[in-house]
């Protein structure tokens, strides 16, 4: 039977960035989450990635609505809630949105996972460490 995870990473780029650039950044961790969720189905896990679902409906696709984002935020947290375990990508860092959730969920089940190829990529944020020295 498979386990049900949540898996976090990086979507929303830094908000500096011009146009181009801030869709470069979303399509490079879209490419990373969905990276994420085909390693979780192949480990015979059944993965659920809120920001893969949630920004595509809710304002339009534009996360940059602070209400709109919130409710995909709260919604996520639901689920992640109910998860037997959460996944979370360190590859290109982690961002203060990842690291509010995790705090949030308090889930005593969470793993670490690195994907072969991705390390070498630029952080997904400016605020985002690195490393996965910033999670519990």
């Amino acid at each position: 039977m498979m386990i049900c995870v949540v898996i976090e990473s990086p979507f929303m780029p830094t908000a500096a960035h011009g146009t181009h650039e801030r869709a470069r950044q979303v399509a490079r961790n879209r490419a990373y989450a969905q990276a994420l969720m085909l390693d979780s189905l192949r480990r015979g896990e059944s993965p659920f990635l809120s920001h893969l679902l949630y920004p595509a409906v809710l304002a339009g696709g534009d996360d940059r609505d602070p209400a709109e984002r919130q409710l995909g935020i709260d919604a996520g947290t639901a689920w992640a809630m109910r998860a037997d375990k959460i996944v979370v990508g360190t590859d290109l860092g982690i961002t203060e949105g990842m690291l509010e959730r995790i705090n949030k969920i308090g889930c005593a089940i969470m793993e670490k996972r690195s994907l072969p190829g991705w390390a070498a990529q630029e952080p997904a944020r400016a605020d985002a460490t690195p490393t996965a020295e910033r999670l519990p």
